[in-house]
C-alpha cells in the first residue's frame, strides 16, 4: 500500500531557467556536474533540505558535532571590573561559515523592508515568510535570501538586523515607554494622546483629538463600549466613547481609553480621569441632568457590573446629596440591547433564535410596569431551565431593570425611549 516507482517532488516557486544549459542537457547528452552547497541552518531547524535549487537536487542537511568549548568569565563586581574574558578550546570539526559581509545594497532594502514593516513584535520566522521579502528576493532574481548571497544563510544574520531597526525605531522599547516616546517625538501622537497614567495602580491612556472631545462635550448622550478589536496586548482593554450621528448615518469614536485596570475601582478611574479631560478640553463643566437640571441625561453600557459601578461611584463623589451607587444609575444608564439578546443566545442556543423561550425573555424589554417586569422574572426563574433561572436572577436587579426597561427606570420616557433607538450603534461599527 502506497508503495510507487515514480518519485514526486514539490517544484520551487521563482525557479530560474537557463534555457541554454536545459537545450544541450538533452541535445547532448550533457551529465551537470555536482555542485557544493554551503548553506547552514541552526540545530533548532526543522528543515531536512537546504532548499537550493542544485544541479543534482535539494541536497540533505546533516548535524555535525563539534567538540569546541567556549568559556565566559564574568567578574563578580562587573562596576569594579568591566570586563569579560571569552576563551575557546579544541578545533572545529565543520566547515567555516559562508561569508559574513553582505552587499550594502542588499542590507540596506532589508533595513527599510524591516522598517516598513512597522512590527515591533516581528520575529525572524514571521519576517521570512513576509510577502514583500518573496517580492523583494523576486525583483533580485532569486527566491529566497540565502540565493541572494550565501552570507544570509545564517538566520542568526538576519534576526540581529531585525534587532537592530528594532532598537532604532523603538529605543523605548514598547508598552507604555514606547508610547510615551512616540507622544514626545512624534507631534501627530502628541495631539492625540491626551495623558496617560503609569503607577502602582496600573496603566491608563487617554487618547483623542481636542475637536472629538469638544464634540463629546456637547453631547447629551453617548455610548461606552468595550472594544477588543485592535488590541493585541492581554493585559489591556480600550475602553470606546462614542455616538451615532443620525443626520450623517454614522458612527464616530469621540474618545479612547486604554487601560490594564478591570476592576470596578479601574473604572471609577477611568471615568473620572474622562470626565475630567473632557472639562479641561472643552472649558465647560461637565454636568448631568439628574444632579444638574442639565446636561447628560443618559449613558449606554454593557452589562459589565465593574464598568457600571464605577460609574455610579463617580457620579456619586458628584452628588452633592450623596445618593447611593443604585440610585445613580437608575437615573442614567442604559444597557445596549444587542448585548442582553448576546446573553440571551449564550444561555439557550443561537439554534433557539425566535422560539417562544427567546419571545418571553426578550419581552422583558417591553413590560409596561416595574410589577409585570418582576411577575416575567419569577415565572422565568419558577418553570424555565436552571440556565435561565440564574439568566433570570441576574435581570432581577434593580440596577440591571432599570437599564433595560423604561417601566423601571428614573430616566424621562421621552429621553430614554429617544436613547433606546440608537442603543446598537458602537456595537454595529
Amino acid at each position: 500500500l502506497f508503495q510507487t516507482k515514480h518519485h514526486r517532488g514539490s517544484i520551487m516557486n521563482f525557479t530560474t531557467l537557463d534555457l541554454k544549459f536545459l537545450e544541450d542537457l538533452f541535445n547532448k547528452d550533457l551529465i551537470p556536474p555536482e555542485e557544493e552547497c554551503g548553506i547552514f541552518e541552526p540545530l533548532s531547524s526543522r528543515r531536512k533540505y537546504c532548499h537550493k535549487d542544485h544541479p543534482q537536487g535539494s541536497g540533505r542537511l546533516r548535524h555535525t558535532s563539534c567538540n569546541v568549548v567556549f568559556n565566559a568569565l564574568v567578574p563578580v563586581d562587573v562596576r569594579q571590573c568591566p570586563y569579560i574574558l571569552f576563551t575557546s578550546h579544541g578545533v572545529h570539526e565543520h566547515p567555516p561559515p559562508p561569508p559574513s559581509k553582505s552587499p550594502k545594497a542588499i542590507m540596506k532594502g532589508i533595513a527599510n523592508m524591516v522598517v516598513s514593516i512597522g512590527d515591533p513584535t516581528m520575529t525572524t520566522s514571521q519576517f521570512l515568510r513576509n510577502p514583500q521579502l518573496e517580492a523583494f528576493c523576486r525583483e533580485h532574481g532569486a527566491s529566497t535570501l540565502a540565493e541572494l548571497h550565501p552570507s544570509f544563510a545564517n538566520k542568526d544574520k538576519i534576526a540581529a538586523m531585525i534587532q537592530k531597526q528594532r532598537f532604532l525605531s523603538y529605543p523605548s522599547g514598547q508598552d507604555i515607554n514606547g508610547l510615551i516616546f512616540l507622544k514626545n517625538t512624534d507631534q501627530g501622537l502628541n495631539e492625540y494622546i491626551q495623558e496617560y497614567h503609569h503607577d502602582t495602580q496600573g496603566t491608563m491612556v487617554l487618547c483623542g483629538y481636542p475637536d472629538q472631545i469638544q464634540l463629546l462635550s456637547s453631547l447629551k448622550s453617548f455610548e461606552v463600549d468595550m472594544s477588543y478589536k485592535r488590541i493585541r496586548a492581554k493585559n489591556l482593554n480600550e475602553v470606546l466613547f462614542a455616538t451615532f450621528l443620525t443626520d450623517q448615518c454614522k458612527i464616530i469614536t469621540l474618545l479612547r481609553v486604554f487601560t490594564s485596570m478591570d476592576t470596578t475601582e479601574g473604572y471609577y478611574l477611568l471615568f473620572k480621569r474622562a470626565f475630567a479631560l473632557i472639562q479641561k478640553v472643552s472649558g465647560k463643566l461637565v454636568l448631568f441632568n439628574h444632579l444638574h437640571d442639565a446636561g447628560i441625561y443618559g449613558i449606554i453600557l454593557d452589562m459589565d457590573s465593574k464598568q457600571y459601578t464605577g460609574l455610579g461611584q463617580y457620579l456619586s463623589e458628584l452628588d452633592p446629596n450623596h445618593h447611593g451607587v443604585t440610585w445613580q444609575l437608575q437615573c442614567v444608564v442604559l444597557f445596549c440591547r444587542v448585548h442582553f439578546q448576546r446573553t440571551i443566545l449564550k444561555v439557550i442556543g443561537t439554534q433557539n433564535y425566535g422560539s417562544d423561550l427567546w419571545s418571553r425573555m426578550m419581552s422583558l424589554l417591553k413590560c409596561e410596569s416595574e410589577k409585570d417586569y418582576d411577575d416575567l422574572i419569577d415565572l422565568l426563574i419558577k418553570y424555565e431551565q436552571p440556565e435561565v433561572g440564574q439568566w433570570a436572577m441576574q435581570k432581577k436587579s434593580a440596577v440591571i431593570k432599570a437599564g433595560l426597561n423604561q417601566a423601571c427606570s428614573k430616566i424621562d420616557s421621552f429621553y430614554f425611549n429617544k436613547l433606546r433607538n440608537h442603543t446598537n450603534a458602537v456595537e454595529q461599527s
